[in-house]
């Protein structure tokens, strides 16, 4: 122990004489020399964004503008941040592609919409807005292109799909299309997916599917007018008035001026023959939207079951100026005349009917009618025979026409055979059974 103390001390004035003899004792004693300094904390600082270039202050300016409706001062606020960058400053072209879209500019929409795309090729809302284009543009074919890449890329959103199965239908891929459809509903429960959807399928006749989509749909979204009378036109479609005129019902109570409804109940009441009730409902309809044809037409309609036969003709004519290419109404004034005994007039709309709508079964007999009132055998046999092709279920009526029509030649051999097929159907009514014996005791007779 003397010896450790001893060499220890003799160190110490080693160190006094030769300062550099301090490098050779241990670390540990070295350290032990110094005098302690306090410990501080460093403090890290993040490190400031760097400032957003000049052309990108005024972003929010441009935004704002859009979303308030001030497109004037947008589209300048956004020209001049596209002159100040140099043309390097995607969202002043993002806003000016929505700017000339919502003016109605498509072209320059959609070069807009590119050029914003070209700055920020990963932008996936610009992606869209080019598709979005597209599609106004009718140019669907490059549009699934562009839908079907960012599908692929991952982007399946609502927006994706939905807008990619309306351009497959457009296509005439249709089970593509409802696929598609189909995923767009399982990424979002949305009116208009449902509504293109249940068109679809109204368009190949498959009502049950399109009863129970549109059931599916009220049950996700039960408040919702739209979708209440698309339900309420199906299930009218499908033989159903009564829970139709319900669905119609609801759909008036969450929206009292929903004119589609309100024109759907109105024709169920006339079906009833109740004309002055329906009339009530067209005349709210007609206020809300004088321009509708469907209303003038079934309000026509409505003074012709009243019997006041020349208001009918000036409603219709009114519907037919709104839609001069609608076999319907060519179809009912043609029915007016007929019943004024107009025949030259009633040939016209009733021939209209024909050339517009060529498979109707009901505007051949219409035409035939007429053709036979003005006393073309010929012709009025032919549009018989055409409208006997085209029928598509029980045509008690047509039978019965038919026997008049040969009844009155002199064949009552085939107006029997006539009377005879009338009895096989299963769609006769009291007043056609009572007109029937009248024909069959004429040909008897005969």
């Amino acid at each position: 122990a003397h010896t450790g103390e001893h060499g220890k001390r003799a160190a110490m004035e080693q160190q006094q004489h030769d300062p550099s003899a301090a490098e050779a004792l241990p670390d540990h004693q070295h350290e032990q020399s110094q005098p302690q300094q306090p410990h501080t904390p460093v403090v890290r600082r993040r490190a400031r964004a760097p400032p957003l270039p000049d052309y990108d202050q005024r972003n929010w300016l441009m935004f704002h503008c859009f979303v308030t409706g001030n497109l004037r001062m947008c589209e300048a606020v956004a020209a001049h941040q596209i002159t100040a960058s140099h043309g390097t400053c995607s969202y002043a072209f993002y806003i000016m592609g929505l700017v000339f879209r919502r003016q109605g500019m498509m072209k320059k929409s959609l070069d807009a919409f590119q050029r914003s795309l070209k700055l920020s090729p990963h932008n996936a809302d610009c992606a869209k807005q080019v598709a979005r284009c597209l599609v106004l543009q009718a140019r669907h074919k490059t549009a699934v292109k562009l839908y079907a890449e960012l599908a692929e890329r991952g982007m399946r959103d609502w927006d994706v799909l939905h807008n990619y199965g309306v351009c497959l239908a457009h296509l005439g891929d249709r089970d593509a299309a409802k696929t598609m459809l189909a995923q767009a509903l399982q990424a979002k429960k949305s009116e208009l997916t449902y509504l293109f959807l249940s068109k679809l399928l109204a368009e190949e006749k498959n009502y049950e599917k399109v009863c129970s989509l549109l059931h599916e749909a009220i049950a996700a979204l039960p408040e919702n007018p739209n979708l209440l009378t698309a339900y309420g036109l199906a299930l009218l479609q499908n033989g159903q008035p009564r829970k139709a005129f319900e669905q119609f019902g609801t759909a008036l109570s969450y929206d009292a001026r929903h004119t589609e409804a309100i024109l759907a109940a109105g024709a169920i009441i006339q079906e009833c023959n109740d004309h002055d009730v329906a009339l009530v409902k067209y005349r709210v309809n007609a206020a809300l939207t004088p321009e509708s044809a469907e209303a003038w037409s079934n309000i026509g309609m409505c003074f012709f079951g009243k019997g006041k036969l020349l208001a009918a003709i000036a409603c219709l004519k009114r519907a037919s100026s709104l839609a001069p290419f609608e076999s319907t109404i060519a179809y009912n004034l043609a029915l007016v005349h007929l019943h004024t005994k107009q025949y030259a007039s009633a040939f016209h709309f009733s021939s209209a009917a024909v050339n517009l709508n060529p498979q109707s079964s009901e505007a051949h007999q219409l035409l035939a009618i007429t053709l036979h009132k003005l006393n073309d055998i010929d012709g009025a046999m032919h549009h018989f025979a055409a409208a006997s092709e085209l029928r598509s279920h029980d045509a008690p009526e047509l039978y019965l026409n038919r026997a008049v029509a040969f009844l009155k030649q002199g064949l009552n051999q085939q107006a029997a055979k006539e009377l005879t097929q009338y009895d096989r159907c299963n769609t006769r009514t009291v007043e056609l059974d009572s007109f029937a014996q009248t024909l069959a005791t004429a040909v008897h007779v005969g």
